[in-house]
């Protein structure tokens, strides 16, 4: 017994479909093989149905159908066989899905979200908000790590989507509480207060893409060398975060001092890091300390404590030598420094750069209202929405990841007072008709909710976590979404369905992975198959990437690269070129960027300028 693929006769020469960049029009002239690849794509198996038959030369039934599950009659009806008692272990709990043609699990067996989500927000993938969409955020200094790894300005009112620092993985939409640097100079070590230590700037690429500073220490003995922060005024009941970027050099640790532990129940809170392995080796006094990766041997190295007194404290960055930071220097060695940070918060936020006084970085908040509101959204009467979001440090106060409001109540998620944990609120005239707080999710990670609800029936998942309320009075009358506004999250994927799914559908979307091709996933950005998706962004940047070649002299050249907008560059081919100096490979809008490089005569340097759309 085997099968055939055919394709359905209401499809037959009537429907084309796109299989690897090509149009096929669906008949049953196409070969087995074809037609499986077709079957393998999930939008196209409603157009193909399987046949059994015992035909030798039809497609092999090995494919899908375990053959010592079943037995195959000279008519070519296939049923159980009732006198097998052998069957493997791995055919236990599982059945038949003769409409799929393949064997599953029965819990969840025939499961696939058939009804497409009004509202898809893939941040993670998409790099991409639809300009009717609006963002907020007053000022240009906010920060984010772009797609190579670098911590790039991103203007007002613009997305911040934001990368792992390390692998360049693109992590979703950058949403933060305002927050303020209170470190002035924050990336000019030259208008600190050196102590036995001298900054240069040196070759070495900075975070941002320009040349670091490098704090060297003097040749004196038995002392501290350093540079010291101006005095800031310190408020007791506060919580302060300190972070700066650090690297390595011939010195591979380091300590972070904030000054006056008075102010910090009694001594000085202070982190120190090993930078050649990557590690904290010691704290004191300290709520919290971290250490996270970035380009080219960075390292972001905070701590977090708690001022129990008010009065003025500053920052020291120390040279340590691995046993303690007075000892005898060389006149010669050090470490490198870029970005320097104090805020009042219990985590460290994205980097606020500063000069002659500390700088505010206002809140991110996305809002859909008005028009485009009631296009996507309708009269809510009942819906699911899906959340993939980053869980913050807990706050003095609750904070929200979104905000469904309108005149007769909300409905909102957000991160928990003062605890590791997520809740969620619907609100009707006033009176609370759902609210939980008790589902627990690890700080800094990931996590995956999903609400659906609808008059006297409502469910929250979280992760393997479920959460019924059978007595939900859903306002009805919403009118507005705000996403982000007062919490710092990164979130991953947002997306709201029309109407409440059923459990099974809602376990199925939260256990899987959110986006793919898959029937319980949300179609990816991307598939064309399944949804009119693309990225403008990623058109827009392969139709107007430039390449520019200039041929050697013989002498030195240099080159001032400027463009009114943000851009990559690249270069493309410098064989037999010396290049002395060169843009970053991020660069900002209206700045001068040199390029300076020797070619001998016959010899090309070629170098690229892609515009950057998405931020």
């Amino acid at each position: 017994m085997a099968q055939t693929l055919t394709v359905k006769p209401q499809y037959v020469n009537t429907t084309q479909v796109f299989l690897n960049g090509k149009s096929i029009l669906l008949n049953n002239n196409l070969t087995q093989e074809q037609l499986l690849a077709i079957w393998q794509k999930a939008e196209f198996r409603p157009f193909i149905e399987i046949a059994y038959t015992n035909v030798a030369d039809s497609f092999p039934e090995s494919y899908v159908i375990d053959p010592n599950l079943f037995h195959a009659y000279d008519s070519g009806e296939v049923t159980h066989d009732s006198t097998k008692t052998d069957y493997p272990a791995s055919s236990l709990g599982r059945h038949l899905n003769e409409t799929r043609g393949k064997i599953d699990v029965f819990d969840g067996a025939f499961v696939g979200v058939n009804t497409r989500p009004s509202l898809i927000l893939d941040f993670a993938n998409a790099r991409f908000i639809d300009p009717r969409y609006t963002i907020s955020r007053q000022g240009d200094i906010a920060t984010f790590i772009d797609r190579n790894g670098f911590v790039k300005i991103s203007k007002g009112n613009r997305p911040r989507f934001t990368h792992d620092p390390s692998t360049k993985e693109s992590l979703g939409l950058l949403e933060e509480e305002t927050r303020t640097n209170l470190i002035t100079y924050s990336n000019d070590f030259t208008r600190w207060n050196n102590l036995k230590a001298s900054i240069i700037t040196s070759d070495v690429t900075a975070p941002d893409g320009s040349l670091a500073q490098k704090l060297v220490e003097d040749n004196s003995n038995n002392t501290a060398h350093q540079v010291s922060t101006a005095i800031i005024p310190i408020l007791a009941g506060n919580t302060y975060t300190f972070s700066c970027f650090v690297r390595g050099g011939e010195r591979v640790h380091t300590s972070l001092v904030g000054v006056g532990g008075a102010l910090f129940g009694g001594s000085n809170p202070i982190v120190v890091v090993n930078l050649g392995l990557g590690q904290i080796i010691s704290t004191s006094n300290c709520l919290s300390s971290s250490i996270t990766p970035y380009n080219n041997g960075w390292y972001r190295v905070s701590w977090t404590q708690i001022a129990t007194a008010s009065g003025n404290s500053g920052i020291n960055i120390q040279l340590h030598n691995g046993i303690t930071v007075t000892y005898q220097g060389d006149g010669a060695s050090g470490i490198y420094i870029f970005g320097a940070q104090l805020e009042v918060g219990n985590d460290r936020t994205s980097y606020i750069p500063t000069s002659d006084s500390p700088v505010v970085r206002n809140t991110d908040i996305m809002t859909l209202s008005g028009e485009i509101f009631a296009n996507i959204f309708s009269n809510i009467t009942e819906g699911s929405i899906l959340l993939i979001a980053k869980k913050p440090k807990s706050a003095s106060v609750n904070k929200k990841f979104y905000n469904f409001s309108g005149v007769d109540g909300s409905i909102s998620l957000g991160s928990l007072q003062n605890q590791d944990k997520v809740y969620l609120e619907v609100l009707k005239n006033g009176v609370s008709q759902f609210q939980n707080g008790s589902l627990i999710v690890s700080t800094d990670e990931f996590f995956i909710s999903l609400f659906s609800f609808k008059l006297n029936n409502s469910k929250l998942f979280i992760g393997s976590t479920e959460i019924a309320d059978i007595d939900i009075i859903p306002p009805s009358q919403l009118n507005q979404l705000q996403i982000g506004g007062d919490i710092n999250t990164i979130i991953r994927q947002f997306a709201f369905w029309p109407r409440k799914l059923s459990d099974a559908e809602a376990r199925s979307i939260v256990q899987n992975l959110i986006v793919g091709k898959k029937p319980s996933q949300i179609p990816n950005i991307s598939d064309l198959g399944s949804c009119a998706f693309i990225r403008p962004e990623a058109i827009l940047r392969s139709k107007s990437r430039q390449e520019f070649s200039v041929d050697g002299t013989g002498v030195a050249l240099t080159r001032n690269i400027r463009r009114d907008y943000d851009f990559t560059f690249e270069i493309v081919d410098s064989s037999g070129v010396t290049i002395t100096a060169q843009p970053a490979s991020s660069c900002t809008a209206g700045t001068d960027n040199a390029l300076t490089f020797t070619a001998p005569l016959g010899k090309t340097l070629t170098y690229a300028i892609t515009p950057v759309y998405e931020n």
